[in-house]
């Protein structure tokens, strides 16, 4: 049942929440923040947690890489190098159940991680393009591509 005559204590007509736009102006402002100034002092204090928690994710990501690495050696196998930690790759040789970035970003335990990294070896960024352009279709592609483009070029010098 809607309330025609419904009044605010101050006497006017009510229009949200039991007060007139009066009552509700005075109380935003006697409170010192309206509504919008909560909603974005709110929206700050939830963008600050986030920020807290990526942070704290992003070290714990570091630290479990860093520790999976000492764990392989921190050597390359191909050319010896000891590069830094950012600078090496975790490369799995045979079956794998997961891949230890994969474990790393999901939270594994590190005695899951390190079960896991028993079955890989440690490559720096170098070896490791080298290796996978070396096993990898592309290797081909572009072989393919090159007699393409010689067959062409003598196609062309012929006319």
């Amino acid at each position: 049942m809607l309330l025609v005559n419904a009044l605010c204590k101050c006497g006017k007509p009510i229009a949200f929440d039991g007060m007139c736009y009066a009552c509700i102006r005075e109380r935003q402002t006697s409170s010192g923040l309206s509504e919008t100034d909560n909603s974005i002092k709110k929206l700050a204090t939830r963008l600050q947690d986030t920020n807290n928690r990526i942070k704290a994710y992003s070290k714990q990501y570091h630290l479990r890489r860093i520790y999976v690495i000492d764990f392989l050696g921190r050597e390359c196998i191909d050319c010896g190098d000891k590069a830094e930690y950012y600078l090496m790759c975790i490369d799995h040789v045979g079956s794998k159940d997961f891949t230890i970035e994969t474990g790393i970003m999901r939270g594994y335990s590190i005695k899951r991680l390190i079960v896991e990294a028993r079955k890989c070896v440690l490559r720096c960024i170098t070896c490791h393009m080298k290796r996978l352009y070396e096993t990898s279709e592309y290797a081909e592609a572009i072989q393919l591509r090159l007699i393409h483009n010689e067959s062409n070029i003598m196609s062309i010098r012929s006319l």
